[in-house]
């Protein structure tokens, strides 16, 4: 009889829950674990430490395991000029500041290296001047799906050759992002995604929009910031990537959010499925407006901290295309959604499988609910059968004896309903709500 671990797929599910050191003691039990294990060991290596770097020979030995490769010191020439890393799909580079700088013009080479199998880069760091070899290398890559950058100044030239360089992915070598007119290319770019975290964009305005290409294929992307750092006058040249299904961006990046509630409206983004906000800075009329004017379904809403509430939860709840359609829900942290309008989430949203909220009294349940005399729940039923995860809390109400028939009977109540939901993974539910006193918002 063949034991579990015997079996090559069943170790390499072991791998994934190890530590480093672990799944290299599994790789030194027998030929075949050591092949499964290396496999996890050397998946990905961090060069942070000058003297525990691995060296050029091991990296090259292990060459057929290493998919990401994390830098964060000061590397030797040699490691720059790496190639045949034929599945290495992920670069991560954090500048660390203050400290020994890293040597940005090499980096260049590595990335072009790598140009055939990269599909994710990631510059993080403290850096008033990023090198242009950086990303005219990206500009090389032909399947690079994924840009972050983080903690960056950035001039208005540094942004222009990176789009240049954007707009360049995937295309043939003889192309680039402006056509024989010297106008901006509207491109086949192979650029998904692209992630602006703490980025600083010096003496921008919008009439240096028609200077930049088109990122058509750009699907997803995220504007964040930390304070001090500012993110001025994008708005208008995003306005140009029509085909983004996903926006993220918080109240601190400085965004004319009616701007944007303009471009939405107006049908600008035509393909989106996803609005992720974070803050006070998106009010209840905008997100209302938003979420009225989107054509397609809405799948994901994340207005964590937000103003979200009576009118936009209105809109959201008469539109069918959009209540029938979302998988994933976050209202932590909105002060004006109540506790029956939880209760109508979990009743009405069919394909919902991730919902955060602040609370849900019991009361507005029962309210909903036929009870029988022997305690059967015969009313309203919660359909959202899919929920996988579930953060909430439960107002069971504090007004009543904990020790009580009737607490009792609502715990049963409670129990009863969360029972039905077969496929959660994550379950967070606290039994009476402490942090604000809302007992009498129902």
């Amino acid at each position: 009889m063949i034991h579990p671990l015997g079996l090559p797929e069943i170790r390499a599910r072991v791998a994934a829950y190890l530590d480093i050191r672990d799944a290299i003691n599994c790789a030194c039990v027998s030929k075949d674990w050591n092949s499964t294990f290396l496999e996890h060991v050397w998946s990905h290596i961090a060069l942070e430490v000058p003297s525990h770097l691995p060296t050029i020979e091991q990296i090259r030995a292990h060459s057929s395991h290493i998919r990401t490769i994390s830098l964060r010191s000061v590397l030797p020439d040699d490691y720059y000029l790496l190639d045949n890393l034929h599945r290495l799909y992920s670069l991560q580079v954090a500048h660390r500041h203050g400290g020994t700088e890293l040597n940005l013009p090499f980096l260049g080479k590595l990335i072009e290296n790598h140009s055939s199998s990269l599909e994710q880069f990631q510059l993080s760091g403290r850096m008033s001047h990023v090198p242009h070899s950086i990303f005219n290398a990206l500009g090389t890559c032909r399947h690079l799906k994924s840009i972050t950058l983080h903690n960056l100044i950035l001039t208005v030239d540094d942004l222009k050759v990176l789009l240049i360089n954007c707009a360049n992915i995937g295309r043939s070598g003889t192309e680039n992002g402006y056509d024989n007119n010297g106008l901006p290319r509207s491109g086949h770019g192979g650029l998904s995604s692209l992630v602006l975290d703490a980025v600083r964009i010096q003496r921008y305005n919008s009439d240096d929009v028609s200077t930049l290409p088109r990122l058509p294929n750009l699907e997803y992307l995220a504007i964040t910031k930390s304070p001090g750092i500012l993110v001025d006058g994008l708005t208008t040249y995003f306005t140009h990537c029509p085909n983004v299904k996903s926006f993220h961006w918080t109240e601190a990046v400085r965004l004319e959010v009616a701007n944007w509630v303009e471009q939405i409206e107006s049908g600008k983004w035509s393909d989106l499925t996803c609005l992720d906000f974070v803050g006070q800075g998106f009010g209840d009329n905008e997100l209302f407006r938003m979420i009225e004017s989107l054509p397609l379904p809405l799948e994901k809403l994340r207005v964590e901290s937000t103003f979200f509430g009576r009118d936009s939860f209105r809109s959201l709840m008469s539109l069918e295309r959009h209540y029938t359609n979302l998988r994933e829900l976050n209202l932590s942290g909105c002060w004006n959604v109540t506790s029956g309008m939880v209760q109508q989430i979990m009743t009405k949203m069919p394909l919902l499988e991730s919902l955060f909220a602040d609370y849900l009294c019991v009361t507005d349940v029962l309210d909903a609910s036929d009870v029988d005399r022997n305690g059967e729940d015969n009313g309203q039923d919660w359909i959202c059968k899919n929920i996988r995860t579930l953060r909430l809390c439960i107002n069971l109400g504090g007004e009543f004896d904990t020790s009580s028939q009737e607490y009792d009977e609502r715990q049963r109540h409670v129990y009863r309903r969360l029972s039905n939901l077969k496929l959660i993974e994550i379950l967070e539910v606290g039994r009476n709500f402490l942090d604000r006193n809302r007992g009498d918002r129902t």
